[in-house]
């Protein structure tokens, strides 16, 4: 037999992406009948429910194959935020945009500046195409530092990646600062703006990033379908982008990658302003009642402007453990680069209770 086949260099040495711990795979380790997750930032009413109506009358035309153009959801999108549809480039997830940019525009060697930390599937898609990532640490108040981002772009920068909310911090960048780092950043680079949580925002200060797609900066602003509207699990985001821009990844993008119910459940969801803003005004009600249990039991965190918290607890994979023998699954921040820290995903009034019930029990085992 002759050599087996090369893969790609970049390929060894990637880390795949560890989601949050599912209930079956907890359930089916520890035995446990109840488990409550605050892991992967989910909806906690569950999906629209003008999408599950939506996807049940679809269900009988599932032996035909998607419409790869995405017609009806594309015009649902146009319609809603009020933008020509040449503007948009769907997804299977954000995730998948993210990876069809980078395959738009990374070369090898190429360099991409992202914040540390932040989402970590931006790191992994720029090993992955053989790119150079820098990473510039948040400030002290873990917020983005735009200052020395702005001071690493170079003739060899390709792409700034911007998180805003970030994940993990749910800190936010504000309208100005982002206005003037736009402003002064070169032509030739192109910047992501990932939106995913901005649906969670209360502040006022807050941007839009498609004001400034259709100002034409080089750049793409990023939505999904799956957090304030509940569709993790059929997997929709979105970008708006120029329409130049748009062909371009969709030159790259795998045929057929939306399902026909996907697209049925996210046109369906976007018209469903009444579960809207009751996922929305669940999540701010209780980040309260969550910030104020957090105080009683002298744990500190991050005010957070997305549906989850980062909370400091000292040993955070010992306290992983010890929260999922209780039945309930967080994300500890040593997979998220912030060891000592876990990350609580905001959940109904319920689930919050049992959680801090469960912190108060297992407190003293973590801070070890």
């Amino acid at each position: 037999m002759g050599e087996r086949p090369q893969v790609r260099p970049e390929i060894p040495f990637l880390n795949r992406y560890i989601p949050g711990k599912p209930i079956e795979e907890v359930v089916r380790e520890l035995g446990i009948s109840h488990v409550v997750k605050l892991a992967s930032n989910e909806n906690p009413i569950g999906p629209s429910p003008k999408a599950v109506q939506a996807v049940q009358s679809a269900l009988s035309r599932i032996h035909l194959y998607p419409d790869d153009g995405q017609f009806s959801l594309k015009k649902a999108l146009s319609e809603f935020h009020q933008i020509d549809e040449s503007h948009f480039i769907i997804g299977n997830g954000a995730v998948e945009i993210i990876r069809m940019i980078m395959e738009v525009f990374l070369e090898p060697g190429d360099e991409v500046i992202a914040a540390a930390p932040s989402f970590a599937i931006y790191k992994q898609d720029v090993r992955q195409m053989g790119g150079k990532l820098i990473e510039i640490p948040l400030d002290e108040t873990f917020h983005y530092d735009l200052e020395k981002m702005k001071k690493e772009v170079s003739l060899k920068t390709k792409m700034v990646v911007l998180c805003s909310p970030n994940n993990p911090t749910g800190t936010i960048i504000r309208k100005k600062e982002l206005e003037i780092f736009l402003q002064n950043c070169p032509p030739h680079v192109f910047v992501i703006l990932d939106e995913a949580y901005s649906d969670f925002v209360e502040e006022n200060d807050f941007p839009n990033g498609i004001q400034y797609v259709l100002k034409k900066f080089p750049m793409i602003a990023l939505r999904t379908l799956s957090k304030v509207y509940g569709l993790a699990g059929i997997r929709v985001g979105y970008g708006i982008v120029s329409p130049e821009t748009a062909l371009y990844l969709n030159q790259v993008r795998v045929l057929f990658n939306v399902s026909s119910l996907a697209q049925t459940a996210a046109a369906a969801a976007l018209t469903d302003q009444e579960h809207y803003q009751k996922t929305r005004e669940l999540i701010w009600k209780e980040k309260f009642f969550l910030y104020s249990g957090f105080e009683k039991l002298k744990i500190r965190y991050i005010s957070t402007q997305s549906n989850f918290i980062l909370i400091y607890v000292g040993n955070d994979l010992e306290c992983f453990q010890s929260l999922l023998r209780e039945g309930v699954i967080v994300r500890p921040g040593s997979q998220l680069s912030m060891p000592g820290w876990m990350r609580i995903t905001i959940g109904n009034h319920e689930d919050n209770l049992i959680l801090l019930e469960a912190l108060a029990k297992v407190l003293n085992q973590c801070k070890i």
